[in-house]
């Protein structure tokens, strides 16, 4: 993290460019606790974060929504880039979730 502890991230938003064509605005607390998230369906929740630092300006973001879905990102913000990884329950997979592996990039926003 930061000198001040805070993680590269806190108090900034991006949006996020996933390589499926779908873009999620994500506006991060300015103590990198919680996340606000927007997709592009309109729907939109406020996370709590479990982060870890992997190296200077690269963070390992993980968080689980209201709806049971998981999500897991490696942000790194020297190169605006994301490896997103998240499940979702359906039904059709093991214990009755799907997961993706997704890449992105982050447009400061």
């Amino acid at each position: 993290m930061s000198s001040a502890g805070l993680p590269g991230f806190a108090g900034h938003a991006y949006t996020v460019k996933v390589d499926n064509g779908l873009e999620f605005e994500h506006t991060f607390a300015v103590d990198g606790r919680s996340l606000h998230w927007e997709s592009p369906t309109g729907s939109a929740e406020t996370v709590s974060l479990h982060v870890r630092d992997l190296s200077p300006g690269v963070y390992f973001v993980s968080w689980i929504e209201a709806t049971g879905a998981t999500v897991s990102e490696v942000l790194d913000l020297n190169h605006n880039t994301a490896q997103i990884f998240w499940t979702y329950p359906d039904g059709s997979d093991w214990a009755g979730r799907a997961g993706e592996l997704h890449s992105g990039v982050l447009i400061p926003g």
